[in-house]
């Protein structure tokens, strides 16, 4: 029984957060939106309401060159 409360407390956790407006890549935190078009720009293929994980590990994917270029284009969120 445990074992499914853990499951779908982190499944409740994962779906909520496609909802907020902000990502952490890198200890550098992105407004989402841009940061999903960015990596789309750059060869993802992610959906507009991609989860946190989605978007890091499309980040992750990326080739260094790619990733300098996402650091240098994606719009950083405002503190």
């Amino acid at each position: 029984l445990r074992v499914v409360l853990s499951r779908n407390n982190a499944h409740e956790k994962e779906k909520a957060d496609t909802e907020d407006a902000k990502v952490t890549i890198s200890d550098v935190t992105y407004k989402k939106p841009e940061a999903i078009t960015t990596l789309n720009a750059l060869g993802a293929t992610l959906s507009s309401d991609a989860s946190d994980k989605e978007v890091i590990d499309a980040y992750n994917e990326l080739p260094p060159v790619k990733k300098k270029e996402f650091k240098e284009k994606a719009a950083k969120a405002e503190e």
